[in-house]
C-alpha cells in the first residue's frame, strides 16, 4: 500500500504490479526490435501463445504447458523472460489484449454494415 496525498486528505491507494507489466503488443515490439530474444523451448513456446493468445488468456501454467509440449519450469522462465512477475501478469495482459481484439473486429464488423468510411 502506497499513501499519497491530496490537497483535502491523505488517502491509501493500492499500487498494483500488474499495472506496469508489458501489453502484447509491447511484447512484440520487443520481439520484432530483436530487444528479448527467446532460446530454444522458450521460443517454441512464444510462437505458440503469441499465434493463440487464448491458451494463456484462459489456461493456467500447467495447460499452456500441455498445450504447447514443454513443462511447466519452462513457462514461468517465459512469463520472467516476457518481463512479467506472475504468470497470473501475463494472463491478465492476454486477456487485455483479446478484449483489444475482439473490440477493434466490432468496430469493423459495425462500420462494414453500416457502410462508413
Amino acid at each position: 500500500m502506497v499513501f499519497v496525498s491530496s490537497e483535502d486528505q491523505s488517502q491509501e491507494v493500492e499500487i498494483r504490479p500488474s499495472v506496469f507489466m508489458p501489453s502484447v503488443n509491447k511484447l512484440k515490439e520487443k520481439i520484432a526490435k530483436r530487444e528479448i530474444v527467446f532460446p530454444g523451448a522458450l521460443e517454441k513456446t512464444m510462437r505458440t501463445v503469441l499465434l493463440h493468445p487464448e491458451i494463456v488468456a484462459f489456461g493456467s501454467a500447467k495447460s499452456v504447458a500441455a498445450l504447447c509440449s514443454v513443462s511447466s519450469s519452462t513457462v514461468f522462465r517465459l512469463v520472467r523472460q516476457c518481463g512479467y512477475s506472475s504468470f497470473r501478469g501475463m494472463r491478465s495482459a492476454f486477456r487485455s489484449h483479446l478484449v483489444q481484439l475482439s473490440r477493434a473486429r466490432t468496430r469493423e464488423i459495425c462500420c462494414s454494415a453500416s457502410n462508413c468510411g
